[in-house]
């Protein structure tokens, strides 16, 4: 990606989420899969008759992305992913979307308070 190949770093970055899904490796999965996401955002202002399909497929990716980090206990990436999701559905001006996602960093931020035991 940082290269400028798009369509190269795609490809590695499905062949690391197929790898990793093949070892096990759920926290290297979700990296490819945000890598996937990445990619795939840079890409939609060039594809204007599929932009919708293409948003609605990169937050499903990066809604995965965080439920893998979560079922790991990997709370720093989930956190980071909850960002990024905040700061795509901002750039989309959803807003429902953006604050049920300030709504979930919250709660990382300021957990629950437990009943006191008496």
């Amino acid at each position: 990606l940082v290269a400028s190949d798009p369509a190269d770093a795609r490809d590695c970055y499905v062949e690391s989420g197929e790898l990793s899904a093949r070892a096990c490796d759920s926290i290297w999965m979700a990296a490819a899969i945000e890598g996937e996401a990445a990619v795939q955002f840079m890409s939609v202002g060039k594809d204007v008759e599929g932009a919708a399909d293409a948003l609605s497929e990169i937050e499903r990716k990066l809604r995965e992305v965080s439920e893998l980090y979560q079922n790991e206990g990997v709370v720093e990436l989930q956190l980071e992913t909850c960002i990024k999701l905040l700061q795509f559905y901002t750039t989309n001006n959803d807003r429902l979307p953006a604050l049920k996602t300030i709504q979930t960093i919250w709660e990382f931020v300021d957990p629950p308070k437990l009943p006191r035991e008496a």
